[in-house]
């Protein structure tokens, strides 16, 4: 049973309203300091370029999370998919207070994966999902409460 998750809309929408209108304070503030010269402008134009970078990762990166039977699928944008045997990978579970806050599957020696249900719609089903799987497969998986 093939299951696919999508980030949230809302969150999307916050994003994309943050990259635009710091995108555009940077111009701005870049063409200020051209006319003036005062290093003021320039600061404050490369302050908004680093928030500009920062938010715009999560847009350009966009995951849609699959769960078929054993396997994960994470699938990025102008990347491959990611497959990851669930049994075989997932280490860790998070949790902050009652809800599960994310799940980490290893992949190789130095590279993590780590998928959240908050930020995904219909994540309550995620993590009902993979925390049934984790019960009936009887996975050894650390615990953390933060």
């Amino acid at each position: 049973m093939k299951k696919t998750y999508r980030p949230r809309f809302s969150s999307t929408i916050f994003l994309l309203i943050i990259t635009i209108s710091s995108s555009f304070f940077s111009l701005y503030l870049f063409s200020s300091w051209k006319e003036s010269g005062s290093l003021f402008y320039l600061i404050c134009a490369i302050l908004f370029l680093f928030v500009f970078v920062f938010f715009s990762k999560p847009i350009l990166e966009w995951r849609i999370i699959e769960i078929e039977n054993d396997t994960l699928i994470i699938f990025r944008r102008f990347f491959k998919p990611l497959r990851i045997n669930i049994a075989e990978s997932l280490y860790q579970v998070i949790f902050i207070g009652d809800h599960i806050r994310s799940f980490r599957f290893k992949r190789g020696e130095y590279h993590l994966a780590q998928i959240s249900p908050i930020l995904c719609e219909n994540g309550d089903d995620m993590a009902k999902t993979l925390s049934e799987y984790i019960k009936k497969h009887k996975l050894p998986v650390d615990v953390v409460v933060k």
